[in-house]
């Protein structure tokens, strides 16, 4: 992580400044906006920047054009440049050009203060811009995917659902949920969150390919944690041990032994079904407490045949990744 911030700190600090000092060679007026723009070019992925650079360009061509008319026609005054204010923020928030208003601004401001919208002035803005956002634009070329930490992550992932399925399977035996209540799913979730996060920011790194099956893998994931959940506050309301609750841990503890990224869970499945008729096949029970812990055990089987499914269907999708 601190290698990551100070290689951040670097690339912003060096594309400003080889931006300013390319626009001081070419002895350019207001050099130092040139590193402000690169700043402001520099998005967090390859894909963003690029879209960005697009709309700051259709925005600075509108501004020049709305600036021209602005000058021409009341001067170049306060008022003026309130007036183009105005009309061209009002442009870019209809447009969704919003993060180019600033760098627009900047630049039609030297208009101002130098009393001319003349040719070498225009050419001295428009080279500014150009060295500005070119600069955010090449110090983004590098990015890639990060296929290292996105599979890391995922094993993290897998390995903290394992766990809470073996909770589980333990939990079982538990009267009142106790063991189950000390179920944390902070963490799964934070981890789940910066999985995404990563996956989106690998995807908007390849522009040639995109790759959808991380998106689809975090997805499938964040279904069956939400699933886990569930099953959780299943537990919490068992008041009683039936002896069919064996089985029902017994699967649970198979699944998180076996529970990993390329597993497509056929026999997994078919022990559920197993389970299932096991289940079916057993005696009514006796009183109104046996009933209802194995309605809500029989609640839990549902669950564990969904969490199941969603893998299914995931591995039916992407089999020839798995």
């Amino acid at each position: 992580m601190k290698k990551r911030k100070a290689w951040a700190v670097f690339k912003i600090a060096g594309t400003a400044i080889a931006a300013i000092l390319l626009a001081q060679g070419l002895h350019l007026d207001n050099a130092v906006s040139a590193g402000a723009i690169a700043i402001l070019s520099i998005q967090r992925t390859k894909k963003e920047t690029l879209l960005t650079a697009l709309g700051r360009v259709l925005a600075f061509l509108s501004a020049l054009v709305i600036a021209w008319l602005c000058f021409r026609f009341f001067g170049f005054s306060l008022a003026s440049f309130c007036l183009f204010t105005a009309i061209f923020t009002a442009l870019c928030v209809y447009m969704g050009w919003e993060n180019s208003i600033t760098i627009s601004m900047l630049l039609i401001a030297h208009f101002l203060s130098a009393n001319s919208m003349g040719m070498r002035m225009l050419g001295n803005e428009i080279l500014l811009f150009i060295i500005g956002v070119g600069a955010g634009i090449l110090a983004n070329i590098h990015l890639r995917r990060d296929q290292i930490s996105i599979e890391k992550l995922e094993q993290e992932i897998d390995g903290e659902i394992r766990e809470k399925l073996l909770q589980m399977a333990e939990g079982v035996f538990n009267r009142e949920g106790e063991q189950s209540n000390e179920m944390n799913f902070e963490s799964l979730r934070r981890k789940l969150f910066q999985a995404r996060l990563l996956a989106e920011t690998n995807r908007d790194n390849e522009l040639r390919t995109s790759d959808p099956f991380d998106m689809a893998y975090i997805a499938m994931r964040e279904n069956q944690a939400e699933l886990l959940f569930e099953m959780k506050k299943n537990l919490e309301k068992i008041q009683t041990t039936p002896q069919q609750a064996e089985k029902i841990a017994e699967l649970l503890r198979q699944i998180s032994r076996e529970y990993h990224k390329d597993n497509p869970v056929t026999s997994l499945y078919q022990n559920f079904l197993d389970t299932d008729a096991y289940m079916k096949r057993e005696r009514l029970p006796q009183n109104r407490q046996e009933f209802e812990s194995r309605a809500l055990l029989y609640g839990l089987l549902r669950k564990i045949e969904e969490f199941l499914e969603i893998k299914r269907q995931f591995a039916r999708e992407y089999q020839q990744e798995l």
